[in-house]
C-alpha cells in the first residue's frame, strides 16, 4: 500500500457513510409509507407474508444503522492511525497540508488557500510529504 492509498482511507469511508446515510434515509421514507391496493391484479399467493412493507422496512433501517455506526468506528480508527503518522513529520506545513487534505478532506486549492500558498507550492509540498511518509 502506497503512502496516498494509506491517507485516502477516510475519504473512501466517508463515500461509505454517506451511502449508509442516504439508504437510511430511503428506509424512513418507506417505513412512513403507506401501502397502496392493487385492484387490477388477481393474488394468487397462497401463503401471504405476515410482515408488512413498514415491518421490512424497519429491519433493513436497524441493519443499516447498525453498519452505519461500524463506519463509523472505522473512520476514527484511520483518522487516528493517519494522524499517528502525520506527526511524526518534522516539517510543520506538511503536516498542516496532509491533515487538510486527507483528514478534512479539503481539494488543493481549499489547502493552498488555507495555507496561504500558491497551488504549485502546496502541490510540490504535496508531493514532498508523500515521500517523507512512512507505514
Amino acid at each position: 500500500m502506497t503512502s496516498k492509498e494509506f491517507l485516502n482511507k477516510p475519504y473512501e469511508i466517508k463515500k461509505k457513510i454517506r451511502y449508509l446515510e442516504l439508504e437510511l434515509d430511503r428506509y424512513k421514507i418507506m417505513m412512513n409509507s403507506i401501502p397502496q391496493p392493487s385492484y387490477g391484479t388477481v393474488r394468487v399467493d397462497k401463503s401471504p407474508s405476515k410482515d408488512t412493507p413498514n415491518q421490512k422496512a424497519l429491519e433493513k433501517y436497524y441493519e443499516t444503522e447498525a453498519k452505519l455506526n461500524e463506519k463509523k468506528l472505522e473512520l476514527e480508527k484511520v483518522i487516528d492511525e493517519i494522524t499517528i503518522v502525520i506527526d511524526e513529520l518534522e516539517n510543520e506545513d506538511y503536516k498542516l497540508l496532509l491533515k487538510y487534505k486527507y483528514i478534512d478532506i479539503k481539494n488543493m486549492t481549499e489547502v493552498a488557500n488555507a495555507l496561504y500558498v500558491s497551488i504549485r507550492t502546496a502541490q510540490r509540498w504535496h508531493s514532498e510529504a508523500l515521500k517523507l511518509i512512512t507505514i
